[in-house]
């Protein structure tokens, strides 16, 4: 479950998908970032997980999310990006992708995003949308500072992760230029497949 990159504050906040049940299952409404898909015998048992994925700013902000079950077979993402930072209201900074971010505080300071592991939990049937995430190599975001973009995607690939959104400095060269600003920081560990931002200059 994801979207596609949202470029400005006219681009749409919702997107829904169908989930598709197989016989015996419901779903059902959590919390405001959850859903779970559960069998409909005595003891209720889950079948799979859905949650809301997150969604930053080119600035690396984390822009908030939750998932809404709008019909019995039908979840919506909401991508609360024209409200502003949460702390302070300001405007986000677009392009908005999905994958965590950094929160603002009140106080002006940062929170690094939560990384939350859940056990992988098997059932009979299970519908045939999203499980909970499986166990996989992750994506431990390489040093990209000094690199062309060309060989920093390379890298990100062979890190487990791929490139999200790219800036550019109004004097740069888009062949010549080097990151010279990466987010999430060197170092992070992520789940597989999620996306670096990078600002090139030079």
């Amino acid at each position: 479950m994801g979207f596609g990159t949202i470029d400005g504050p006219s681009d749409p906040e919702e997107f829904t998908w169908r989930v598709e049940l197989a016989e015996g299952q419901v779903l059902e409404q959590v919390d405001e970032r959850n859903a779970g898909v559960y069998y409909t015998d005595v003891e209720h048992h889950p079948a799979f997980a859905i949650t809301a994925v997150g969604a930053h700013d080119a600035d690396g902000r984390a822009v908030p999310t939750t998932l809404v079950v709008t019909e019995p077979d039908l979840i919506t993402l909401l991508v609360h990006h024209r409200d502003g930072v949460p702390a302070t209201g300001e405007p986000f900074d677009y392009p908005i992708t999905p994958g965590s971010g950094w929160t603002v505080t009140e106080q002006g300071g940062n929170v690094p995003p939560e990384v939350v592991v859940r056990p992988v939990e098997s059932s009979p049937n299970p519908g045939s949308f999203e499980q909970f995430p499986q166990i996989d190599s992750g994506c431990r975001v390489p040093r990209l500072r000094g690199r062309t973009l060309r060989p920093s995607k390379r890298l990100l690939r062979s890190s487990g992760c791929r490139v999200g959104a790219v800036r550019k400095r109004s004097s740069a060269r888009m062949r010549s230029a080097r990151v010279v600003r990466q987010f999430p920081r060197p170092g992070t560990k992520l789940a597989g497949g999620s996306t670096v931002a990078v600002t090139l200059a030079g």
